[in-house]
């Protein structure tokens, strides 16, 4: 687990899935703006990549990021078995229920989590941070049904793991999700433009 929480930035920006890029200049432009904007903890999502083109795309992002100070999570597809270099990896859902123990070899470990029960397991075995949503409605997920604020602050408060708060966040929500309880906010939209 994270040694101190007053390490760990309080803004995780959630790529968009480098498959919608238009190109991968195009995507590396935009992380590369982000990150000159103070953005220090980035995780890679796609869901739409093959596993070859994943692990390809990892290092020029990886090298950008180290290049700002920055830190690299990677969100692979589902399908992705194989230790990929990057400072962390994010677990689904499913990969987070299914584990028995902390992925080995990552200096960072986060996963995703919407209830209870899912952080429950995530402090046990020992993750670093979650992000907890939709908090709010979100682009992203239209047909989520949001927590909101009341039924996340019960949540944050119900566990000893750094939670960013996710679904609808942007720069201007950061003191409203602290007061909640959450040690920061994660966005794809709000963050990367």
């Amino acid at each position: 687990m994270y040694s101190t929480s007053t390490t760990l930035p309080d803004h995780l920006l959630i790529t968009p899935d480098p498959a919608d890029a238009p190109d991968k200049e195009i995507f590396l432009i935009n992380l590369s703006k982000a990150l000159r904007r103070g953005i220090r903890l980035v995780q890679l999502r796609s869901r739409y990549l093959s596993v070859i083109e994943y692990m390809t795309f990892v290092e020029p992002i990886l090298t950008l990021c180290h290049a700002h100070n920055a830190h690299l999570i990677i969100n692979p597809p589902e399908d992705v078995g194989i230790r990929i270099v990057s400072d962390g990896i994010h677990l689904s859902v499913p990969r987070l229920l299914a584990a028995k123990k902390r992925p080995e070899g990552y200096l960072f470990v986060s996963g995703a989590c919407h209830n209870k029960l899912q952080l429950t397991q995530a402090e046990r075995i020992g993750l670093d941070f979650v992000t907890l949503s939709p908090v709010l409605s979100t682009a992203t997920h239209p047909n989520a049904a949001p927590i909101g604020w009341k039924k996340f602050s019960h949540l944050a408060n119900s566990t000893k793991v750094p939670i960013f708060a996710l679904g609808g966040m942007t720069p201007k929500e950061l003191a409203r999700a602290k007061a909640a309880g959450a040690h920061g906010i994660a966005a794809i939209r709000g963050l990367w433009y």
